[in-house]
């Protein structure tokens, strides 16, 4: 894995658990460039969104044992709050906060243990964050087109 995209996939970490949206250029999270869609001013793809959040999974298991633990989850939450206290981010246009299904909200709630630990055992897996991914995905698509953009950020 080439640096630039650790640091594409670190951005989108945390652009998703920030609130970020569509940012300058119009890339998913201000700051993505050059991979995939992910960096295009085109529509991001399930697939795209799962193997950026694949990558993200590998940089946050710090043991690199396969599972996301209490202790990855801690790096993860400190990363969430670094982002917001220095950059302060929020939950941006159509993220609303009060609103349960708004982009920001389940960007936020996706960078979470308790939105990806599907089976309840206190670790999260690689299966586990990749559905986890596709049930955020289904909850940002929200014109149903299969694809991620602008408009359904409410931009």
């Amino acid at each position: 894995m080439t640096k630039t995209r650790i640091l594409s996939a670190l951005t989108l970490t945390l652009a998703l658990s920030a609130g970020g949206g569509w940012g300058p250029g119009g890339a998913l999270g201000a700051g993505v460039g050059g991979q995939g869609g992910l960096g295009t001013q085109g529509p991001i793809t399930p697939r795209e969104g799962r193997a950026q959040r694949g990558e993200v999974f590998y940089m946050f298991d710090v043991e690199g044992d396969g599972e996301l633990t209490s202790a990855d989850w801690a790096g993860v939450a400190e990363h969430m709050a670094n982002e917001q206290a220095t950059k302060g981010q929020g939950h941006g246009a159509g993220g609303g906060a009060g609103n349960p299904n708004a982009p920001g909200v389940v960007m936020h709630a996706a960078m979470t243990p308790e939105f990806n630990d599907t089976n309840g055992d206190g670790k999260v897996t690689l299966a586990e964050f990749e559905a986890a991914t596709d049930r955020m995905f289904t909850a940002l698509d929200r014109n149903g087109d299969h694809l991620v953009n602008p408009a359904d950020f409410g931009r």
